[in-house]
């Protein structure tokens, strides 16, 4: 259950899941949600590895939303589907353990030191243009932070920001109006001297 313990720090254990996804979920995107406070492999019922999972990343260790924890189960899902995975999982991230003298960055530890506990451990409906939203969001938040304070780009994206804030209003059903407002931000190139990256 979410909230158990499961081991140490450097332990590993596997986990059997199974499930059923709701009847009210007909139509719905499904997949599973899987934090285990560090890293695994998710495999199907016939053994076949599915997809890994993190609770973390290096690129953003400090950041909750940037582990890979959802596993793709039903693109349109009927309701009653019975779901039966199985999950090696170790109490570690991605590169390891942070050590005490080790910079607060060099290793994310998001939920401690990575003993084992279950996170989460559940199904959920997948609304895919709140997900994109949440990245283009989280690109244009990056960018701005990394301009000078007297930059009229961050300031461009500070009004830009804000305004998308203002036209969610707090109801996922404005996603698609949100990034419609946020595609112009994201396709201003950089300055013309700027190296391009790919």
């Amino acid at each position: 259950s979410e909230g158990d313990r499961w081991g140490g720090v450097w332990e590993c254990a596997w986990f059997q899941l199974e499930g059923v996804v709701p009847q009210e979920w007909a139509g719905k995107q499904v997949v599973a949600q899987l934090d285990l406070n560090g890293e695994g492999l998710v495999f199907d019922a016939e053994g076949e590895p599915v997809q890994g999972i993190t609770n973390a990343s290096v690129f953003a260790p400090l950041s909750d939303e940037a582990g890979r924890p959802f596993v793709p189960l039903f693109k349109c899902a009927e309701g009653g589907e019975k779901v039966s995975l199985w999950v090696d999982a170790g109490a570690n991230g991605l590169f390891g353990v942070r050590k005490e003298q080790d910079p607060p960055r060099a290793c994310p530890t998001r939920h401690g030191r990575y003993e084992g506990v279950v996170q989460r451990i559940r199904l959920a409906v997948w609304h895919e243009e709140l997900w994109q939203l949440s990245l283009d969001f989280d690109v244009l938040l990056d960018l701005m932070k990394s301009l000078p304070e007297d930059d009229l780009r961050r300031e461009r994206l500070l009004h830009g920001l804000s305004r998308m804030v203002e036209i969610y209003a707090d109801d996922p059903a404005n996603a698609t109006a949100c990034r419609e407002h946020l595609a112009p931000l994201l396709a201003q190139p950089a300055h013309a001297t700027t190296i391009t990256l790919s």
